[in-house]
């Protein structure tokens, strides 16, 4: 049976790309016509020829995209030739192959030698002690920086809110606004669940947490 199955859909597949390249062979032919003699009919036969193929080209792409899910579904997971090659892949991707070196401008691609190049750049651009382009600044200018910088101070009731502990009111109130249909935290529990079966303030014995 299993045979008998791959001969028949060998056979449909053989049909429908010979029927692909007609239909292009077709295409191009009344392209061509369609340049010269305006035909009406020219038109809506090339029209028509166009509807086919791209009808073709869609249930191939389809066919082939639940191929490939199925194929990733039962293979994605295992340890087999599909999950290497696609570490590979993602690996090729992230790995640096060749780097100029600050110094030498030479192109390098031994593994060492990329480091010793990353390592040598960000000494040179962090390393500002020797840049005579850089100035020093000393610790006495430092501190007066600071003496008279006049940063952003909290005012004393802001520090008191900050202070104060949280009150079972504030709780309830940034209850109400949490976003729903979120996923559950930790807990295990959806902000639906909490904003429903929270209790009110009325109900609890006013103190803080």
């Amino acid at each position: 049976m299993r045979g008998i199955l791959i001969q028949l859909n060998a056979r449909i597949s053989k049909q429908r790309n010979q029927q692909i390249d007609e239909l292009l062979m077709s295409i191009k032919t009344k392209e061509e016509l369609n340049k010269t003699s305006h035909d009406p009919s020219t038109s809506t036969s090339l029209a028509t020829n166009r509807n086919k193929l791209r009808t073709l080209l869609l249930y191939k792409y389809d066919l082939n995209l639940q191929k490939t899910k199925a194929k990733f579904y039962s293979m994605s997971n295992k340890a087999n030739a599909l999950l290497t090659k696609m570490i590979k892949q993602r690996h090729l991707k992230d790995k640096i192959s060749s780097v100029h070196h600050p110094t030498t401008h030479t192109l390098t691609t031994n593994p060492r030698e990329i480091a010793n190049a990353f390592a040598t750049y960000y000494q040179q651009l962090y390393n500002l002690k020797n840049d005579p382009d850089t100035i020093q600044p000393t610790l006495t200018s430092i501190q007066q920086f600071l003496h008279t910088t006049k940063l952003p101070q909290l005012s004393p009731s802001q520090l008191d809110a900050i202070s104060t502990p949280i009150s079972i009111t504030e709780i309830e109130n940034i209850t109400k606004t949490l976003p729903l249909n979120k996923s559950p935290g930790n807990y295990g529990y959806t902000n639906e669940f909490i904003q429903i079966f929270c209790p009110k303030s009325s109900t609890i014995p006013i103190q803080t947490l």
